[in-house]
């Protein structure tokens, strides 16, 4: 269902510039897909993140807009590149 809802918003925002395995630092449970776009001088995100409820056993998605300087540009490495992720989602 997951895949499903991101595939909505890639059908409205286009291909993703970089799509990541995600690792337990975003969300715990599955690995999920997180995905980035750039938008003008916005990212768009979206990733997953771990449920805050009592039971703390579901995933799900949060999209995300930040501000990307033009001159920025995205890690290299997957694990830098998540890193990234993880500073801008701010919950």
């Amino acid at each position: 269902m997951l895949d499903r809802a991101a595939d909505v918003v890639a059908a409205e925002l286009g291909p993703p510039l970089r799509t990541l395995r995600s690792d337990g630092r975003l969300c715990l449970g599955p690995h999920l897909r997180c995905r980035i776009w750039r938008m003008g001088e916005h990212g768009v995100v979206l990733a997953p993140r771990e449920d805050g409820g009592p039971y703390g056993y579901l995933g799900h998605l949060v999209l995300t807009v930040h501000p990307w300087p033009a001159g920025e540009e995205l890690p290299v490495g997957a694990e830098d590149c998540l890193r990234w992720v993880r500073d801008r989602i701010i919950l």
